[in-house]
């Protein structure tokens, strides 16, 4: 069971899957979190057709952008849905995330605090 933070982010993730094709499976698998965003998961036949799955993860991340969410990368590179829920005393933005809340401090990559 997939625990969603905040109201916000489950909002989004159902808006972005709603705007999905119904057959987008793995569209859908990716913006909750079972597929990674990178692709790095597939294995098999999968890997071999994987520019099909590349175009089904960006349309998964379009769908999420106009939501209002938007991919962001934690620990070590790892990207994953986000939705930003403000911003700290020092202009850092804060996301909800699938994984927990995350501050990015730089334009790069957010940390989970």
């Amino acid at each position: 069971m997939i625990k969603i933070k905040t109201n916000k982010l489950g909002t989004v993730i159902s808006a972005a899957i709603a705007a999905l094709n119904p057959r987008a499976n793995y569209a859908a698998d990716t913006i909750v979190g079972i597929q990674r965003w990178s692709g790095a998961d597939l294995k098999g036949k999968a890997k071999k057709y994987s520019d099909s799955y590349a175009v089904q993860r960006s349309k998964a991340g379009a769908a999420l952008t106009k939501a209002g969410g938007r991919v962001v990368a934690i620990n070590n590179g790892l990207r994953v849905t986000a939705v930003q829920v403000g911003v700290d005393d020092y202009g850092n933005v804060i996301f909800d995330t699938l994984e927990g809340l995350a501050v990015q401090a730089s334009a790069a990559r957010a940390k989970l605090i």
